[in-house]
C-alpha cells in the first residue's frame, strides 16, 4: 500500500498533493503503512480514507477504489456512524468500540461484520485534531461462534427443563475428551467425576448395545465429516443388565477454517416410551 499511496493522485481529493502534505500527515501515513494490523486514517472533516494492507484485506471489494474517497462516499451504507465518529475525533476524543456491528458491502451483498474499533485524534503542526486513526480488529468469527454455542446451550437448557433430558454432554474434538453432567454420567455407567472432569468418548462407549454400537460409531463419523446434525437412537446397557433406550441429539461447532472442534449434545431417555409403544401394539393385536 505504501507504493499505491505514492503514486496516487491526491490532487484530485480534499487532502490535495502529496508533496504538500504537511509532515503530521505523513508521519501518520507512514506509521500505518507499515503496521501489520487493519489501520484507516480518516483525514479532515470529509474523512478522507488513507489505509493500509490489512485495512485493503478488510475492504474486500471496495479496495482499491476506497482510497482517497471520503468515508460517507466510500461506506455510503454506513455514513452517519463515520460522520458521527469523525466530529468525536476531531473533537480531541479517543475511544474504543467493542463488538461493533454493522452491515457492510464487501462482497457485492450487504453483511453483518462485527470488529473492535480504536479511535483516536491525529493532531496537525497546531496541535489541532486534523485527523483520525483507527484500529480496526474484526471479531465476525468469534461473535458467531459464541453466538451459535449460546443457542445451542439454550437449545438444550430447554430439552432439559422439560423433564425429558437425561442430560448434556460436550465432545472436544481435538483431545477426544468428553465433559458430561451427572445425569448423563449415570445412564452411561461412568464415574460422575470423571464425566465432569472429562473422559475419552470410547469411556462413555462401553455402556452401549454391542448391537448399536457399529451403526452409531458410523453416525457420529459422518456428522464430524458433513457437519449434519446428529441424531442416533440406541440402547445402553446398566450395571444391573437393564437395557434402556436413548437418543442423542448434537452439532458440530467449527473454528474459522470450517474445522470441527466441538460437539456439545444432549441425551434422552425413550425407554418409557418404547414401553408404552409396544404395550399398544400388543393390545391392537389382541
Amino acid at each position: 500500500m505504501a507504493e499505491r499511496i505514492r503514486a496516487f493522485d491526491w490532487s484530485r481529493t480534499p487532502v490535495g498533493p502529496i508533496h504538500d502534505w504537511p509532515q503530521s500527515l505523513r508521519t501518520a501515513v507512514g506509521m500505518l503503512a507499515a503496521a501489520p494490523n487493519p489501520m484507516v486514517l480518516l483525514w479532515g472533516p470529509e474523512g478522507v480514507l488513507i489505509y493500509n494492507d490489512g485495512y485493503a484485506r478488510f475492504a474486500g471489494r471496495r479496495h482499491p477504489e476506497l482510497l482517497g474517497m471520503g468515508a460517507r462516499e466510500g461506506w455510503p451504507e454506513i455514513a452517519d456512524f463515520n460522520d458521527g465518529n469523525i466530529r468525536r475525533g476531531l473533537g480531541g476524543e479517543a475511544w474504543s468500540l467493542r463488538d461493533q456491528q454493522l452491515d457492510l458491502d464487501r462482497a457485492g451483498r450487504p453483511e453483518p461484520v462485527w470488529m473492535d474499533l480504536d479511535y483516536a485524534p491525529v493532531p496537525d503542526e497546531s496541535g489541532k485534531p486534523a485527523g483520525v486513526m483507527v484500529f480496526v480488529t474484526e471479531t465476525t468469527e468469534r461473535v458467531r461462534a459464541e453466538t451459535l454455542r449460546e443457542q445451542t446451550n439454550e437449545r438444550l437448557e430447554i430439552a432439559l427443563s422439560a423433564g425429558r433430558g437425561v442430560g448434556t454432554w460436550e465432545w472436544d474434538l481435538l483431545t477426544d475428551r468428553v465433559v458430561a453432567d451427572a445425569r448423563f454420567a449415570q445412564i452411561y455407567g461412568v464415574d460422575p467425576t470423571i464425566a465432569r472432569d472429562g473422559a475419552p468418548i470410547a469411556e462413555f462407549f462401553k455402556a452401549m448395545h454391542p448391537d448399536d454400537a457399529d451403526r452409531v460409531g458410523e453416525e457420529i463419523a459422518r456428522t464430524v465429516r458433513t457437519h449434519e446434525p446428529f441424531r442416533a437412537e440406541y440402547r445402553l446397557v446398566q450395571p444391573d443388565g437393564e437395557v434402556r433406550w436413548v437418543i442423542a441429539e448434537g452439532r458440530i461447532i467449527a473454528d474459522a477454517d470450517g474445522k470441527a472442534i466441538r460437539f456439545p449434545g444432549v441425551t434422552f431417555d425413550t425407554t418409557d416410551r418404547r414401553e408404552a409403544d409396544a404395550a399398544r401394539a400388543e393390545t391392537a393385536t389382541r
